[in-house]
């Protein structure tokens, strides 16, 4: 028995060195063709006259240029219509109106029919990018899944040098304990306190008399030229392991014995931080709220790379933090007008190309753990996610609750009601009276939802759970 993954697999070409050459070789042969193509040259223009200066000159990088592997062999009597089919599936909403797409499907001379690959030309390298990050691994048919190239890749794999070179041996850099202060001998805890310009680091012991103890508050060097440690807000990871500063110029995490720099992040007035649950990745906002303008940017918090940046608009997407993580950090998801974008890492890609339908949304929520589907039980860092949502009365529909299982998107719950009182601001649509609210249990074994209801005359109000 396979999986569906396993099956795409198997329809997914595998590029070799020799299916490489042959496609360079075709494309050289293509541009052969054009080359010995007459120049339309006016009789009265004096060739002597024409400078190499004066002469178009001839664009030699073809980053406009893409390359479809794994596409159906077939003979020259069925071209045409394959031609049209790939045009009106996936290459014509990659163009504009006013530039007509070059598409090429060489022709194997010793079996009669196609190689089973196309060059695909676009107007700008943007749109053949573009075009790439969607059509790739795209499910043609049962039998072939495309892989899709830009053509320079191609010739950077065919430059590749068949010599191994044997690589720098690099020192190893050994990272500081970030579970330092677990090691605590009087199993002291940490709290962090700002006070005008000055941020402190303090042990506490509990609930005893003793005054907290300094344990940081900045690098010796910078206080000791009248800097400042931190000019705007602190924020610790959600299990201890970073502090997060945040600087005009980004964000800073300290971790160690020795608080040290542990990563650093470059986002220009940056205003909020969100972590994931267990803390391999983190979302920053600038705090401009413009649909146009891409003001978050989620972070791989290990190696400091920026993976995706969105733009925020607060009437469509809610109110900071806008993005909610699942238990695991393996998805995370912000709404729109009646779905649920999921977006998986850590490609930070909308799952399954698709968002959930969520139709009158009104707020969701993740589950605090996973759960096992088929043994029953749950865990913190495992198990499968459950995405829920609500949606309030409209006009004749009553109220409704939905629990969904993640990634597969497979109902668990759903439950309508009636006569809930939710109210809403007229004119700015913020919401004044929630009709439901949902508190999960810490272990993720029961969700309790409070409802607000109004008798039928709508004159007294009642809160069940």
């Amino acid at each position: 028995m396979s999986t569906k993954s396993e099956a795409a697999d198997r329809g997914r070409s595998t590029l070799t060195m020799e299916q490489i050459n042959i496609e360079i070789e075709a494309a050289d042969r293509e541009l052969e063709k054009l080359a010995a193509l007459p120049d339309q040259v006016l009789d009265e223009v004096d060739v002597d006259d024409i400078r190499d200066a004066d002469l178009p000159q001839l664009d030699r990088t073809m980053t406009n240029v893409v390359v479809i592997d794994n596409l159906p062999k077939v003979g020259p009597d069925k071209v045409k219509k394959l031609t049209g089919v790939l045009n009106k599936k996936c290459i014509n909403s990659f163009s504009t109106d006013d530039f007509e797409n070059q598409l090429v499907m060489p022709m194997n001379a010793e079996t009669g029919k196609t190689f089973g690959f196309a060059f695909v030309e676009f107007d700008t390298a943007q749109q053949a990018r573009k075009f790439k990050a969607n059509i790739d691994n795209f499910q043609f048919d049962k039998k072939h899944n495309f892989t899709v190239n830009m053509y320079e890749e191609l010739q950077t794999f065919a430059d590749t040098s068949d010599t191994y070179v044997q690589p720098a041996a690099q020192t190893f850099d050994r990272r500081e304990d970030l579970y330092w202060w677990l090691k605590d001998d009087d199993s002291r805890d940490q709290f962090v306190i700002r006070q005008a310009k000055n941020t402190e680091v303090m042990w506490i012991e509990g609930p005893q008399i003793t005054p907290p103890d300094m344990c940081f508050d900045g690098p010796a060097e910078q206080k000791a030229n009248g800097g400042t440690w931190c000019e705007m807000e602190v924020h610790w990871s959600p299990e201890g392991l970073y502090l997060a500063t945040l600087h005009p110029q980004g964000l800073i995490l300290w971790g160690g014995p020795d608080w040290r720099k542990v990563q650093r992040f470059q986002h220009n007035r940056v205003w909020r931080v969100q972590f994931s649950p267990e803390e391999s990745y983190m979302i920053t906002w600038d705090g401009i709220e413009d649909p146009r303008r891409k003001s978050i940017i989620v972070w791989d918090v290990k190696s400091g790379r920026k993976l995706r940046d969105f733009a925020y608009d607060p009437k469509e997407h809610g109110a900071w933090p806008c993005f909610q993580w699942s238990h695991d950090g393996s998805m995370f998801a912000r709404k729109g007008p009646g779905v649920v974008a999921v977006y998986s890492t850590p490609e930070c890609k909308l799952l399954n190309k698709k968002s959930v339908r969520a139709p009158g949304l009104q707020e969701f929520f993740w589950s605090p753990c996973g759960y096992d589907m088929v043994k029953g039980g749950v865990s913190k860092t495992e198990g499968t996610a459950v995405l829920g949502y609500w949606a309030p009365e409209v006009e004749n529909k009553p109220a409704v609750v939905r629990l969904i299982q993640m990634p597969s998107r497979k109902e668990l719950v759903s439950k309508n009601m009636f006569e809930v009182k939710h109210e809403v601001d007229k004119e700015t649509g913020a919401v004044t009276q929630p009709g439901m609210k949902f508190y999960w249990q810490n272990a993720g074994e029961y969700l309790a939802v409070q409802v607000t209801r109004h008798s039928k005359t709508k004159k007294n109000t009642l809160h069940k759970f």
